[in-house]
């Protein structure tokens, strides 16, 4: 949606490079079950392929905020703002009072006008990327909690 629209050739916007020797690689899961009892995840790991094949493999990158994650974080949003938790010091935020009126319009097009000021920005890393093999990697669990959504922390 962006007024510039870019080539093809070309990649597109992006969040910045991983570092390291490897590119990165990831997998989404669905644990079994029902979807309201299933766990979505998202699996990343260091890849076989060096870093540099990052930029030459961009139709392999994902889109970094998907409409109905920027839906469901307006809604978040509106929920937050609408009832603000006991257990967040709300002098510590500015302009919350200010932003309180606004909660109830965020779902009337918030999530276009995300992608109308922002573009759709890819996350530059390999889906379904062979895992490395060079050695046994760490295992490292990370949850957003908060009933956010795996962007907000990216």
């Amino acid at each position: 949606m962006n007024f510039w629209p870019n080539s093809k050739k070309d990649p597109p916007q992006h969040l910045p490079l991983p570092t390291g020797p490897h590119a990165v690689g990831f997998q989404d899961i669905m644990t079994p079950g029902p979807p309201n009892q299933g766990v979505f995840v998202r699996i990343y790991y260091p890849s076989e392929h060096p870093l540099s094949d990052t930029m030459s493999k961009w139709r392999l990158w994902p889109v970094w905020a998907e409409d109905e994650y920027l839906q469901g974080f307006m809604r978040f949003g509106q929920a937050v703002l609408g009832q603000w938790p006991s257990w967040a010091p709300r002098e510590e935020f500015l302009c919350i009072d200010q932003l309180s009126y606004l909660g109830p319009l965020l779902h009337l097009g918030g999530a276009h006008v995300w992608k109308l000021l922002n573009g759709q920005v890819h996350c530059p890393i390999l889906k379904d990327a062979q895992i490395s093999q060079q050695k046994k990697w760490p295992l490292i669990v990370f949850s957003h909690g908060l009933g956010c959504s795996r962007f907000a922390y990216s």
